[in-house]
This record gives structure tokens, C-alpha cells and sequence, in this order.
């Protein structure tokens, strides 16, 4: 368990989770130390990875993590997650993969039960190809979690991420129904994930290089799924327009902060459906984020 994000902190309980990667572990100080862990508890040497402690992991954000520099302080640690890996890629989809606007739209299902225990978002990231004609679409996508479905025990479920009957919304991934955040659109061209900046997803056919609400395929011609569930409202990556979605234009996705992947037994399952007709279709890489 990581670091709090706010509240008092304290010195030794840093120290767990730079040595077992759980902030609120049960190790009394004598037991800390008969295992041979660093000591003594210096704030320097825990924020430097200095005096047996390790290195800082920098897969966290800058801001969830010390800086090495001095002053060092406590609440540089606010949010810090030892153990926290970076992306890790579920699915990389390249080029053209159907050969019209009817044909059968292809469904994924990913095995994700390493994810267990673990707070997560789910990423898109799809790159344009050379020219207009590379609409990339998804719908259906589901998120695992796990509790009590109709009445019928507990087991593992996936959640539908609902874009929309008669019109476009971009959220209600929480099991109990409400919505927990929208799902976001990059709002800028980067090829980093860090200095990416996100809002919502619109229906302007007009907003290249962003992700965009759409019923019944995509705007352009010679590119894009008319059939289920594309035929419904969806998303897809609008192409058009050189300079601002092609070539070679970064269009990110990402999901709300997912806190439904528990410890429990079973399978977890992370799937979506997903378009990619049309001669320009780039390339498509899907992750899972710790957060």
C-alpha cells in the first residue's frame, strides 16, 4: 500500500514501504530491524537511496515523489508507491485490420489478473497513420471488478463503459451505476503520457487529433466500422485534417482511476471492441497504468 496522499506521515512507516512496499505494515521497529533493513531511519538516506535504503522508483510521477535535493522533507513522500511499475502494454494493434465499413468488428478479452490488488487506468494510445483514412474506433469496453452481481454471489464481472444510446456520454464505469469520472481525450499533441493534458470527450467532427463521440461510423470516407456496435455511439480517433490528425498525430485515451481490481480468487478479464478500417490506419498500443 502506498503512501498516503494527505495527513501526518511517519518516518518509519516511509521506511516499510521502501523496504516492503506496504506503508502500513505490521513490523514493529525490532522486527524492521532484525531483518536487516536499513537503519537508521535518516530522511536523507530514504529520499537519496543512500545507507542501504533503495533508489527511488521514479515510475512515480515527479510530483508523488522526492526529488533527492535538499531541504528533503516528508511530504516530498505524499503519494509515493514503491513498488509502482510504469505502463504495461496489454495489446499493440497495427494497420489496417478490416476491409470494409461492414465488416465484423473485432472483440479482445486480456487476461489481467496480475493487476489484482492494484489501482489502475486503462490507456489508448493510438498513433496516425500517413493520411485521413485512419479512423480507429472502440466501443465496449469493459473493466474487471468484483462483488455481488444480481443476487447471485460473489464472482468477477467486467463493467461496460457506457458511451450512449441516443446521445454521446463518456463515463459510468462504477458498478453501483454512478458515475465515477468520464473517460478523457488528450487535449494536445504529445507522444509522452506525462505531458499530455486531458478533458472531455465532445461530438465535433471538427476536433481533429482528438477522440470523439460518433454514432453509425466516422465522418470520413473509406474509413471507419458502420457495423455493431459502431452502428451505436462509440469513440474513435478523427484523423482528418493534415497537420492536426495526420501523420503521425498521438491520440490518447484513458479511463477514470479503476479501484475494482481485488485480491480475490477467480479471473479478471480487461476487453474492448475495437474498428480499424482504412489505408492510413496507424498503430494502436493498449496499457494498463498504475496509479
Amino acid at each position: 500500500m502506498a503512501v498516503p496522499s494527505t495527513g501526518v506521515l511517519s518516518l518509519f512507516q516511509i521506511a516499510k514501504e521502501l523496504e516492503f512496499n506496504d506503508y502500513n505494515n505490521s513490523a514493529t521497529f525490532t522486527g524492521y530491524s532484525n531483518l536487516n533493513k536499513a537503519t537508521p531511519l535518516s530522511l536523507t538516506n530514504m529520499s537519496t537511496g543512500a545507507g542501504g535504503f533503495d533508489a527511488i522508483n521514479t515510475a512515480n510521477a515527479s510530483a508523488d515523489r522526492p526529488n533527492g535535493s535538499t531541504p528533503h522533507n516528508m511530504s516530498e513522500f505524499y503519494a509515493y508507491d514503491h513498488d509502482k511499475t510504469a505502463f504495461t502494454l496489454l495489446q499493440t494493434i497495427t494497420g489496417q485490420q478490416h476491409t470494409s465499413s461492414t465488416s465484423t468488428a473485432t472483440s479482445v478479452s486480456i487476461n489481467v489478473n496480475s493487476f489484482k490488488g492494484k489501482d489502475v487506468r486503462a490507456v489508448f494510445h493510438y498513433v496516425s497513420g500517413t493520411n485521413y483514412r485512419g479512423d480507429f474506433q472502440l466501443d465496449n469496453i469493459m473493466m474487471p471488478w468484483y462483488g455481488n452481481f444480481l443476487g447471485s454471489g460473489n464472482q468477477w464481472q467486467s463493467m461496460n463503459t457506457g458511451f450512449g444510446g441516443s446521445s454521446f456520454s463518456a463515463g459510468q464505469l462504477k458498478p453501483d451505476l454512478t458515475l465515477n469520472g468520464n473517460w478523457e481525450t488528450n487535449t494536445n499533441n504529445s507522444s509522452n503520457y506525462g505531458t499530455t493534458t486531458f478533458g472531455s470527450i465532445g461530438t465535433s467532427t471538427s476536433a481533429y487529433g482528438r477522440w470523439v463521440g460518433r454514432s453509425g461510423g466516422t465522418p470520413s470516407g473509406s474509413t471507419g466500422l458502420t457495423s455493431s456496435p459502431f452502428s451505436g455511439m462509440h469513440v474513435y480517433a478523427e484523423a482528418s485534417s493534415n497537420g492536426n490528425g495526420y501523420p503521425n498525430k498521438n491520440f490518447w485515451l484513458r479511463s477514470p482511476a479503476w479501484t475494482y481490481i481485488t485480491t480475490e480468487s477467480g479471473n479478471a478479464f480487461f476487453s474492448f471492441t475495437y474498428g480499424a478500417y482504412g489505408s492510413d490506419m496507424g498503430t494502436m498500443r493498449v496499457y494498463f497504468l498504475e496509479v
